[in-house]
């Protein structure tokens, strides 16, 4: 997927509920597996780095201060239930993609890879 989501609605029909802003989502959505498209998924750690030669070359910043964030659909495994979850940034001054561990309510943006 060349572009964020921007859906209100998982691929079975059913609204989405809140907390989300169409475009940024929380992990508790993302990890539903069903805000992708039939046929995509939320990417796990292994696949950013496949899609890292993609967004180093073409990465176009979404926001005024030139980063970008996305969910990994990878959990961190640190207790019974973590509140954390894995993501990924870009700062469009180094152009790298970099990990980072998060709370799972935060809004962030997401990419869809084909299954």
């Amino acid at each position: 997927m060349i572009d964020n989501l921007l859906t209100s609605y998982y691929n079975n029909g059913d609204r989405i509920d809140l907390p989300y802003i169409t475009g940024q989502y929380s992990f508790y959505i993302v990890k539903t597996n069903k805000l992708c498209p039939l046929g995509w998924h939320v990417p796990l750690n292994w696949e950013w780095g496949i899609l890292e030669d993609y967004f180093t070359r073409n990465y176009i910043p979404q926001d005024i201060n030139g980063l970008g964030y996305w969910w990994s659909r990878s959990e961190v495994h640190d207790g019974i239930d973590s509140d954390r979850a894995r993501a990924f940034y870009i700062n469009n001054n180094t152009s790298t993609l970099k990990e980072l561990i998060i709370a799972k309510d935060q809004l962030l943006s997401v990419r869809c890879v084909k299954d």
